[in-house]
C-alpha cells in the first residue's frame, strides 16, 4: 500500500515537472519570438529613419548647391574694389540717380565722369597709387567725387573729422602724409590757421574758391573725364579713418578693399 502511494507520488511529480518544463519552454519560445518581432520592427524603424535622414541631407545639399550657384552668378560679385562700385553702376544703370543733395542730383554716369576728372586732377598733382588725399568737409556730393576719384586712381582718401579743432586737423593731415588737401568753404578758417604747418601737402583745393588756392569746380572742369583704371588689389588700402583720440592723439585706421566689402 505504502509502495503504491510512493509510485503514484513520483508519477505525479514527474508529470508536474514535465508540464512545468513545457510551460517554461513555451514561454521562452514566445519571448524569443517577441524579441524577433521587436527586433524586426526596430530594424524597419531604423531603416526608415536612415532613409529619411539621407533624403533630408540630399535636400539640404541640393538647396546649398542652388544657393551657392545663385551666389556665384550674382553680378555684384564682380565688384572687388571701391572703384568698381561706380564703374559697375555707371555701365549697368547710367541714368539712375546715384546722389541727391537738395536740388542737386547726379546719375551714376555723371558720378563716374566727375570722379574720373578728380582722379585725373590728382594724378596731375603727383598723386600715385596708395598716396593719401585728405578731405575736410561735411558729407556732400564733392565727398563722393573725391572718394571714388581716389579709388579710380588706387589712391587713399582720408576723411578728416570736421568737428575737430585746428591743431587736431593739422596733426591728422601730417600724420597721414597727405599730398593733397581738399577743404570745404565752411572750414577755410581752419585751413588758414594750419596752412603753415602742413609738411607734405603740395596742393590745396577749396570747394567754393579761395584767393590763394585752386577752386574745386574750376579744377575739376579742367580735367579729362577718362577713367585712369589704375590696377587695384583687394589687399590695397581703400580709405583711411582716424579714431577720436579721447585718450591721446587720433590714430589712423586703414581699411582695405576686402575690409570694406566685409562690412
Amino acid at each position: 500500500m505504502a509502495t503504491s502511494k510512493r509510485k503514484t507520488a513520483k508519477k505525479t511529480a514527474r508529470k508536474t515537472a514535465k508540464k512545468s518544463a513545457k510551460k517554461s519552454a513555451r514561454k521562452l519560445v514566445k519571448k524569443k519570438s517577441t524579441r524577433k518581432v521587436v527586433k524586426k520592427k526596430s530594424v524597419k524603424k531604423s531603416a526608415r529613419k536612415l532613409v529619411k535622414k539621407k533624403s533630408t541631407r540630399k535636400l539640404v545639399k541640393k538647396s546649398t548647391r542652388k544657393a551657392a550657384k545663385k551666389s556665384t552668378h550674382n553680378p555684384l560679385n564682380a565688384i572687388k574694389d571701391v572703384g568698381a562700385i561706380v564703374r559697375y553702376h555707371a555701365k549697368n544703370q547710367p541714368d539712375a540717380v546715384s546722389l541727391v543733395l537738395g536740388d542737386r542730383t547726379l546719375t551714376w554716369a555723371q558720378l563716374l565722369s566727375r570722379s574720373a576728372q578728380v582722379a585725373q586732377g590728382l594724378k596731375r598733382a603727383g598723386v600715385k597709387a596708395q598716396d593719401r588725399v585728405a578731405f575736410l568737409d561735411k558729407n556732400g556730393i564733392e565727398h563722393f567725387e573725391v572718394f571714388y576719384g581716389c579709388a579710380l586712381l588706387n589712391a587713399v582718401s582720408v576723411d578728416v573729422n570736421w568737428r575737430l579743432a585746428a591743431p587736431e586737423v593739422s596733426f591728422i593731415v601730417n600724420d597721414s602724409q597727405a599730398e593733397v588737401l581738399i577743404v570745404g568753404q565752411e572750414f577755410v578758417p581752419v585751413l588758414d590757421a594750419i596752412v603753415g604747418e602742413l609738411d607734405r601737402v603740395k596742393t590745396i583745393i577749396v570747394i567754393g574758391g579761395h584767393s590763394n588756392h585752386d577752386d574745386y569746380e574750376q579744377w575739376v572742369n579742367a580735367q579729362s573725364a577718362t577713367d585712369p583704371k589704375a590696377p587695384t588689389k583687394s589687399t590695397d588700402v581703400a580709405f583711411q579713418l582716424y579714431s577720436s583720440g579721447t585718450t591721446g592723439r587720433p590714430k589712423g585706421v586703414m581699411l582695405t578693399n576686402d575690409n570694406f566689402f566685409a562690412l
